[in-house]
């Protein structure tokens, strides 16, 4: 997976719902698992912004 680094802009506290088993994966891999989830929502999100360009 790509690593932002520096380049992720100022993060923003939210609240989100996740499925238990999901939530649980990604807690079992350990400390960081909220950067995870994050890189991987922005991966998604750079994706999806790349396909409908």
């Amino acid at each position: 997976m790509r690593d932002f680094g520096d380049c992720i802009p100022t993060r923003r506290q939210v609240l989100t719902s996740h499925a238990k088993p999901v939530l649980e994966w990604f807690r079992q891999q350990g400390k960081g698992y909220q950067t995870r989830i994050n890189r991987l929502l922005r991966a998604y999100m750079l994706n999806q912004q790349r396909r409908h360009c």
